[in-house]
C-alpha cells in the first residue's frame, strides 16, 4: 500500500478544510473534513450537495460513530436537515467507492484517516493507519476514529 498523495485527495487549504472526494459525474457531492481542534463532540465529516462548497446550497455533517446528523452554524451554507432515501443511497455508494490511485481503500477509509490527521493525531502514513497501528495508542480519545470502524447505518436518517 502506498502513501496518500495529492492524486488521492483533493486538498484545499481553507478554513482547515481537506476535501476528500468529489463526485463530478453529476455535480452532486463533495465530502470534506475540517475539524475545529477546539470542538468538543462527535467526530464527523461533511457532505455538500454539489461538487464544490462554493456551489453548494446545503451541507450535512454526519457522525462517524452513529447514524446522526450534527447541526450547527454553517459557513454560509444551509444545514442539510432532511436526507431522503435517495440522498442516503448516494452517500453510502460514495462512501463505499474506491479511493483514487492504486491503494486498496474506500472513500470511507480516507475520510477516517483525514479526520484523524486534520484533528492532529500523529500518524506516519495512511498505510500504517489502515493496518491499525494507531488504534491502541489513541483508543481512549473519543475524537479518534479507528481504522476498523465500519460506516453506521445512515439509512436510519432517511425521511
Amino acid at each position: 500500500m502506498e502513501e496518500l498523495d495529492e492524486e488521492l485527495l483533493y486538498e484545499e487549504l481553507m478554513y482547515e478544510m481537506a476535501n476528500v472526494r468529489r463526485d463530478r459525474r453529476n455535480d452532486f457531492m463533495l465530502m470534506a473534513i475540517n475539524p475545529d481542534s477546539n470542538r468538543v463532540g462527535d467526530p464527523y465529516f461533511k457532505v455538500y450537495n454539489a461538487d464544490s462548497w462554493r456551489k453548494a446550497t446545503k451541507v450535512a455533517r454526519l457522525a462517524f460513530f452513529e447514524p446522526k446528523l450534527i447541526i450547527h452554524k454553517s459557513e454560509g451554507v444551509q444545514p442539510w436537515k432532511t436526507l431522503t432515501k435517495r440522498d442516503i443511497e448516494d452517500i453510502e455508494d460514495f462512501l463505499d467507492s474506491p479511493a483514487r490511485g492504486d491503494i486498496k481503500a474506500t472513500v470511507w477509509d480516507v475520510l477516517k484517516y483525514r479526520w484523524n490527521d486534520e484533528y492532529g493525531f500523529y500518524m506516519r502514513s495512511f498505510a500504517d493507519y489502515i493496518r491499525g497501528e494507531y488504534n491502541e495508542e489513541y483508543e481512549d480519545d473519543p475524537s479518534y476514529v479507528p481504522s476498523y470502524l465500519d460506516p453506521p447505518d445512515y439509512r436510519k436518517l432517511a425521511r
